[in-house]
């Protein structure tokens, strides 16, 4: 049995590990799963990890898409079999799996466990305590140790504070992740329009060029909004999204 944590570089995910190793939770291995496509600043934010980890003997396997493929060989390439056979993927749809997800995170997953002969492991997940309900899963294989020690967000901010480990990109943005994820707010497109105009720039030449081809499936980020169209409407103060309150979670804090 080996006992494998997941970190994504969120919030969650990072107190997680230090949790499971102040309580003495059996680890092996520490693994981050690289997207190619995450901010900058989300490897500067890896090393610091490494570093608090280094007192514990633990540091962060980096894992990465190694077979060739790119992300925009699957937006551009067609689908091979099914109704749609022949049409080009574009995007991923929030409707459906991401399936850049499923290509560089959990094929690499795969990948490593299979190398190094892992027959038998339990995944950890950065679950909170209000996600209850969430992990509500049927892999056998997966454990929620903030769920197990019954930490919510507030321990979760006051664990990173006092290892000095915030991570940055929650000044501006409620979660991490590829940077130009379809799954997230308005409100994180427009701090891309605002702070990140090299990706910015990427994913309008990405949206322009899917729409210059013909039988697409998805051609834009947003599932409602064109790159233009948000463009167009955050240049003219416009931006498109009311401020919502934040929801209190189940802990009742």
């Amino acid at each position: 049995m080996k006992h494998i944590a997941m970190l994504s570089g969120g919030r969650d995910s990072s107190a997680m590990i230090f949790y499971m190793l102040d309580a003495g939770m059996p680890l092996d291995h520490i693994l981050f799963t690289d997207t190619q496509s995450e901010f900058p600043s989300m490897y500067d934010y890896l090393d610091r990890v490494d570093a608090r980890l280094k007192p514990y003997g633990h540091k962060i396997v980096r894992l990465q898409h190694k077979r060739g493929e790119t992300f925009e060989d699957w937006v551009f390439g067609r689908i091979t079999s099914g109704n749609r056979k022949g049409m080009v993927r574009g995007v991923p749809m929030v409707t459906q799996p991401c399936f850049w997800k499923r290509e560089s995170k959990v094929r690499p997953f795969e990948k490593f466990v299979k190398d190094n002969n892992i027959t038998d492991y339990t995944a950890y997940i950065g679950y909170t305590y209000s996600e209850k309900k969430r992990a509500k899963v049927v892999d056998k294989k997966q454990r929620f140790p903030l769920i197990e020690l019954k930490k919510c967000e507030a321990d979760i901010d006051r664990k990173l504070i006092e290892l000095d480990l915030v991570n940055p990109l929650y000044e501006f943005f409620e979660r991490t992740g590829c940077y130009f994820c379809p799954y997230q707010k308005l409100r994180g497109f427009f701090v891309l329009w605002k702070k990140y105009p090299k990706q910015w720039a990427y994913m309008r030449s990405v949206e322009d060029r899917l729409n210059a081809l013909p039988d697409v499936i998805n051609p834009q980020w947003n599932i409602r909004y064109s790159m233009e169209e948000m463009t167009t409407a955050f240049t003219a103060g416009d931006i498109l999204f009311e401020v919502e309150a934040p929801q209190a979670c189940e802990c009742g804090i």
